[in-house]
């Protein structure tokens, strides 16, 4: 009986000295915008737009979610939505390739985590892929919206 007792309070010690790894990750960004202030000076650009959902015609899109540690390097790529792999591949390989180097040394006082949506759209001359009309989609989720704007392909 002693030893299931004594078993019992290690393991109660144990867990209460575990540590919560999150807590040093500041969700400073996530579900935000990454063009906050802070963050004026960071070079964004859209992933390319993948070229067999061109020519198929299709459109979607991918939320990704992203630490940017104080050394400014990408880690913990996630994606936390997509309509497509393809799309989701294309997003997550891009936010590693912005110039986080630009950015402020202030700006990165602990590690940051992200949040961006990439739309993925084809755009036919009518503003389909506007702004403003790419942020009123709910496929996936995320108010940091960059458009991804590609053009369909033809074949003579």
């Amino acid at each position: 009986m002693r030893y299931v007792i004594a078993a019992s309070l290690l393991g109660l010690l144990a867990g209460c000295s575990a540590t919560d790894s999150s807590s040093e990750v500041s969700s400073h960004a996530t579900g935000t915008s990454a063009k906050e202030s802070s963050l004026a000076d960071l070079k964004r650009f859209p992933p390319r737009y993948p070229k067999q959902q061109a020519i198929y015609g299709r459109e979607g899109c991918a939320t990704i979610e992203y630490v940017v540690g104080t050394d400014r390097e990408v880690t913990a790529v996630e994606v936390v939505s997509a309509t497509n792999k393809d799309f989701a591949r294309e997003a997550s390989k891009v936010v590693s390739r912005w110039k986080w180097q630009s950015v402020s040394e202030t700006a990165f006082q602990a590690p940051l985590k992200f949040q961006t949506r990439f739309e993925f759209c084809l755009e036919n001359g009518n503003g389909n892929c506007g702004d403003s009309v790419l942020a009123t989609k709910d496929q996936c989720t995320g108010n940091d919206v960059i458009a991804v704007v590609g053009r369909r392909f033809k074949f003579p």
